[in-house]
């Protein structure tokens, strides 16, 4: 985690190995008054987290879609009324970047 913090100017940061998954999700609702994140950055490369990264999310929020960029041919269930089209989601999928994409100093 220690990468991560150093990197990111995030708020909080919730290490997927280290946390249950319904802690994680509580977590986030705490820090945001029951609302959930504005922005999700999703980068465990674990599918199952995709779902987890949309209950975090507030209405109108975003995701974005980092981790799973390896197809492990892991599908996954996602209730698209409650997840996706309920809360006005914006999903972002990205991948083969470097961590020059992902700082504020960056120029493309």
């Amino acid at each position: 985690m220690s990468i991560a913090a150093k990197l990111s100017q995030a708020d909080y940061k919730i290490n997927y190995k280290e946390t249950p998954p319904e802690e994680r999700i509580k977590l986030v609702k705490d820090f945001s008054s029951g609302n959930g994140a504005d922005v999700v950055f999703q980068c465990s490369n674990q599918p199952e987290a995709f779902v987890q990264g949309l209950e975090m999310m507030r209405r109108m929020g975003t995701l974005v879609e980092v981790g799973n960029v390896i197809d492990k041919g892991n599908d996954i269930s996602i209730n698209v009324a409650r997840h996706i089209a309920g809360k006005h989601a914006r999903i972002l999928g990205m991948a083969v970047n470097t961590p020059r994409h992902s700082t504020k100093r960056s120029t493309f």
